[in-house]
Formats: structure tokens, sequence, C-alpha cells
């Protein structure tokens, strides 16, 4: 992925910290297995509920897609946004 990819690699810490923050969450620093496509992370909201991040590749994931449909399903068979 070359110049972009590393870009991707560095922007990484700042990006999980911000959504941290942002869905007050605690983010395992070891990533789940299975993704070809993203960053999966699983982390631990302060409510105690599990949840987790996805962190697409530039330029081999659709994640806006995913994440729209993910909001009109609105938890009914598909995971909860």
């Amino acid at each position: 992925m070359g110049d972009v990819g590393s870009d991707w690699l560095a922007s990484l810490p700042d990006r999980v910290a911000s959504l941290q923050e942002q869905w007050r969450c605690r983010v395992d620093p070891k990533a789940l297995s299975g993704g070809t496509e993203a960053l999966l992370l699983l982390c631990i909201r302060n409510n105690g509920d599990l949840a987790v991040i996805k962190l697409g590749m530039p330029g081999s994931s659709d994640i806006k897609s995913e994440s729209k449909v993910l909001q009109l399903a609105a938890g009914h068979g598909y995971a909860q946004v």
C-alpha cells in the first residue's frame, strides 16, 4: 500500500484515541483476528457493554456503505451501531 498504507498505520494511534473518547470505551490493544480489509479492535464501553471498532484500510474496503446498512438495520439482524 506504499505511502498511503504507511500514513494510515501512522494515523491509527490518534484515531483510536479519538474513538475511545467519543465512544467512552477502553480498547483492547490486541487486534481481533479475521479482518482482511480492516483493523478490528474489541472495546469495553464505560457501561460494561462490549463493542468493536472497525477501521477500514484505505482503498480496500467500503466502510461507509457498511455503516449505512448497519444504521438502517438499527440492530435488527445486524450489529447495532
